[in-house]
């Protein structure tokens, strides 16, 4: 999902010199009396050194104009802060109730449940960095590798990426037992309403998204037993958009790969649980539609590594965008 971009400066053309000219050429061109020959050849190395200082240094805010996350994405947990995976949420004594939300690439989904959370007005009432709880992992498999389920790496341990143990990409939030309904009914309207409404059904937020890695899911405690959540998760999905159309609900107790389109598995978290995401993959950048805002992307993102919110699961590491 991450790409590279490789940033080329030009010297020769910036600078309108040809191909055999120096920079010495270039501002000591003109021909001068020869009583300035000493200080000339003082002057040269100084100032090729400027220009070249002032080229790296507009180069540097440049790149990180572009990527401000290249220059802090290095973890800044120590090894004995990695916690057990599966301990999802990260925040001590946090007491609620757990559900987690895939359709297609986690990062986008991240980014509107966080923006949910923290909003003043909303049922979350304006949580903060200290509270909010939104963070992308994988679910929908009863499997991990010796307690790890992770992303697709490089490594020795192939048998513990994600999909190749049946998960899809997720976000989980934890409710609060004193607002649950309220709290769950936006997050369900929140993700099917960034489903795109097509003549045949409805599409994911990114229509790349395609595949079991990517297949549409909601884990609640009990799963369709769960009358109270299910109910809500039905009446979110009435008929509605330009074709009047809901998405087919299908009960799932077994981990199915099967990617169907336009339709959502519903799942029982306590059976199937919410591995945590790598801490490079939390609070990331996405690679359709708009740039994410800076509080959002790196401030956030750093704010949480210092409260220790999001450590190294043991999983390998990368980039973070």
């Amino acid at each position: 999902m991450a790409s590279n971009t490789l940033l080329k400066l030009s010297s020769s053309s910036s600078f309108g010199l040809n191909s055999s000219s120096s920079f010495e050429d270039y501002y000591f061109q003109r021909d001068t009396p020869s009583r300035f020959s000493t200080l000339q050849k003082h002057k040269k190395p100084l100032i090729v050194g400027l220009v070249f200082l002032a080229l790296c240094t507009v180069g540097a805010v440049v790149m990180f104009q572009l990527f401000p996350a290249l220059s802090t994405y290095k973890p800044r947990n120590n090894a004995s802060d990695v916690v057990d995976p599966s301990n999802s949420s990260a925040i001590p004594n946090r007491k609620g109730i757990a559900v987690w939300l895939g359709n297609g690439c986690f990062w986008e989904r991240q980014y509107d449940y966080v923006n949910l959370e923290m909003d003043p007005d909303g049922p979350f009432a304006g949580r903060d960095e200290n509270t909010i709880t939104a963070l992308v992992g994988y679910s929908g498999s009863k499997k991990d590798h010796k307690g790890l389920v992770c992303y697709h790496h490089s490594g020795s341990n192939p048998e513990n990426i994600y999909d190749t143990l049946g998960h899809a990409e997720s976000v989980q939030i934890i409710l609060d037992e004193n607002n649950l309904e309220k709290q769950f009914r936006a997050l369900v309207k929140n993700f099917f309403a960034s489903f795109k409404a097509k003549s045949d059904g409805f599409q994911r937020p990114d229509p790349g998204d395609r595949g079991s890695a990517y297949r549409s899911l909601i884990g609640i405690p009990g799963g369709v037993k769960n009358e109270r959540f299910y109910n809500i998760i039905k009446e979110e999905n009435a008929p509605r958009g330009k074709y009047n159309l809901d998405m087919e609900l299908i009960e799932d107790g077994t981990g199915s790969k099967n990617d169907k389109y336009n339709a959502v598995y519903i799942m029982d978290s306590d059976i199937f649980p919410f591995y945590r995401g790598e801490q490079y993959h939390q609070i990331h950048s996405n690679f359709f539609g708009g740039r994410y805002p800076t509080w959002y992307n790196p401030d956030l993102w750093l704010t949480l590594q210092d409260l220790n919110r999001i450590p190294e699961t043991g999983c390998p590491e990368g980039r973070h965008w």
